[in-house]
């Protein structure tokens, strides 16, 4: 999923790494209702009903990870934590812009920054 890193690993001054690498994969972004989708699996696959993020929080992730796999696993790990830390049974829109508003999302800030550069 991160082209820069396979272009790295690619090094030929890697090739020990490269070697102890067994499989490579590059995932496309997901549309949102694939990341709908995934995270409803992904509860599920964990005991869950699935329908503990909010279908609107999940877009909402969706648009702040812009269908990234790894970064829409990592917000929703982090919206999750912080729904148990102020003890809701679902994620809802208000958990994820919790978990923005803290700034502890590297990915939103990151975007946030390269937006204000344009």
């Amino acid at each position: 999923g991160q082209p820069e890193l396979r272009e790295m690993i690619l090094d030929p001054a890697l090739r020990q790494l490269a070697q102890r690498i067994a499989a490579s994969f590059h995932l496309q972004p997901l549309d949102e209702q694939a990341v709908v989708e995934l995270i409803e699996h992904r509860l599920k696959a964990a005991g869950g009903t699935g329908q503990e993020v909010t279908v609107p929080a999940a877009k909402m992730i969706h648009g702040m990870t812009h269908g990234v796999p790894r970064l829409v696993n990592q917000l929703c790990d982090m919206a999750l934590l912080y729904a148990w830390s102020m003890d809701h049974h679902h994620v809802d829109e208000h958990v994820v812009q919790s978990v923005l508003d803290d700034g502890v999302f590297f990915a939103a800030q990151i975007a946030a920054e390269e937006a204000k550069s344009r």
